[in-house]
């Protein structure tokens, strides 16, 4: 699933859920991937593929980079949240490497899509959660 694939179904649910689209990235376009609003907050969206079948450790890669991106995108005051789109194949990578408080603290969202195009929200109390759930086991 490429990184095109997975912001037309995060725009879908973005919509679907009466978020207003100001923006989205197209090729060779600098910005947030994604940028929408709702009940004047914004929503500042970066959004990843899965690497090449023949880049099996770029995934992490992946990951830091939007991550970086994400973080360097954090300018508004008030009124924001942000969020990181991936195919469903990162979410343990997810979990494992951000921690909830900084979900937290950052206002910081997890859209992952499915290969039927379904999109899964996951806010740091799904993230504490799934770690909580996976430090007893």
């Amino acid at each position: 699933m490429d990184e095109f694939v997975v912001m037309e179904a995060v725009l879908k649910y973005l919509t679907k859920n009466g978020y207003e689209i100001r923006g989205y990235k197209g090729p060779k376009r600098h910005g947030a991937d994604i940028e929408a609003r709702k009940n004047d907050w914004d929503f500042i969206i970066e959004a990843k593929g899965n690497p090449s079948p023949r880049g099996g450790s770029q995934r992490e890669v992946y990951f830091l980079q939007a991550l970086g991106q994400i973080v360097t995108r954090m300018t508004r005051l008030k009124a924001a949240r942000y969020g990181l789109a991936f195919p469903e194949s990162y979410r343990e990578l997810l979990l494992r490497r951000v921690p909830w408080k900084a979900c937290s603290r950052l206002s910081l969202y997890f859209f992952l899509v499915d290969e039927s195009g379904g999109v899964e929200v996951l806010d740091y109390r799904d993230v504490r959660k799934s770690q909580s759930d996976q430090s007893s086991s």
